[in-house]
């Protein structure tokens, strides 16, 4: 399927109230070089957003005219340019940073310009190109559940002596690609990595310390009944899943 050529978005005309927001559809183009097409399918709304359409914010320089606003959104890639490689593909779910030119380090007067929804276009539409970008640094640490099969996209992905945590293998009836460069690899990037197993019950009760003062909360994809145990594993195994997948006992 090709990628939509127009999309529609919430536009500020003016900075006064967000009962000014109109509906307008602008032209698209296809991603170039390290760009990525986003379809975005959920937009959360900040106290940010609503200083800013309210013409609250204080400093109005920085906000650009005809904004589309709101700086987080959770989507996925339907498209990708050129160079960016494997590092992003067509079917990823991403979420979008608040300042998209900030990769590492602290913030500049540079990053601060590249916040969305304020000085840059925001995310209150259906489709918005991304830049994919590292700055060539990669991130520093990935949590691999995959496995054999995404392992060499994990070491691609860390910064020269980054971390891989292993902790899955959910790709498990995979080969790994690329398995006579990952040696190498891995020595290019003085890569850690590192599997882990299981927990004492005193990491056990850090945890959930954690857990408690954080107010962390379980994402639960799907609950089953006690008696449709067998559909619960069925569901498990299509890996359909995003969370966990629960069998109800009472």
């Amino acid at each position: 399927m090709s990628p939509p050529t127009t999309t529609q978005n919430y536009v500020l005309p003016q900075l006064a109230t967000y009962t000014d927001l109109v509906l307008r559809e602008s032209s698209l183009r296809a991603p170039k070089g390290s760009e990525v097409l986003v379809k975005i399918h959920a937009v959360s709304l900040q106290f940010r957003d609503l200083v800013i359409a309210n013409n609250q914010y204080g400093i109005n320089d920085l906000i650009r005219e005809n904004l589309v606003p709101c700086s987080d959104a959770a989507g996925e890639i339907i498209a990708v340019g050129d160079d960016v490689g494997n590092l992003f593909s067509p079917g990823d779910r991403v979420c979008a940073n608040f300042s998209a030119d900030h990769v590492h380090g602290d913030p500049t007067p540079v990053t601060l310009a590249s916040g969305l929804g304020g000085p840059i276009q925001g995310v209150l539409t259906k489709y918005r190109l991304f830049n994919a970008h590292t700055n060539g640094r990669g991130v520093d640490h990935v949590i691999e559940i995959g496995g054999t099969g995404t392992l060499p996209k994990s070491l691609r992905s860390i910064r020269h002596a980054g971390w891989i945590h292993v902790i899955g293998f959910v790709t498990q009836n995979t080969p790994i690609a690329e398995e006579a460069n990952l040696v190498g690899t891995v020595i290019g990037k003085a890569a850690y990595i590192r599997g882990i197993l299981t927990g004492s019950v005193a990491q056990f009760n850090d945890m959930n310390r954690l857990i408690v003062v954080n107010s962390l909360r379980p994402v639960i994809d799907k609950v089953f009944p006690w008696d449709s145990f067998v559909d619960a594993y069925k569901y498990l195994e299509s890996q359909a899943h995003v969370g966990k997948v629960v069998i109800r006992v009472s």
